[in-house]
């Protein structure tokens, strides 16, 4: 069974980005996610949430830094 911790880690990531740029829809936002190139192409759908934590964190680093 997957933690069930995880989905606050998420969402709470999710949150913190969407935060920095209050003004983007939701759509927008996960446009602007950094998505690793091995990721490129391929379909959401199936990517673990660990692939989703890594991305918001990056995402939120890469912003954060600016």
């Amino acid at each position: 069974m997957r933690d069930p911790k995880r989905i606050t880690m998420i969402i709470a990531k999710l949150a913190h980005l969407w935060y920095m740029f209050p003004d983007m829809r939701f759509w927008q936002l996960i446009q602007m996610l950094d998505i690793p190139k091995e990721k490129e192409g391929t379909d959401p759908f199936y990517w673990e949430d660990d692939v989703w934590d890594s991305i918001f964190q990056k995402t939120i680093d890469k912003y954060e830094k600016k």
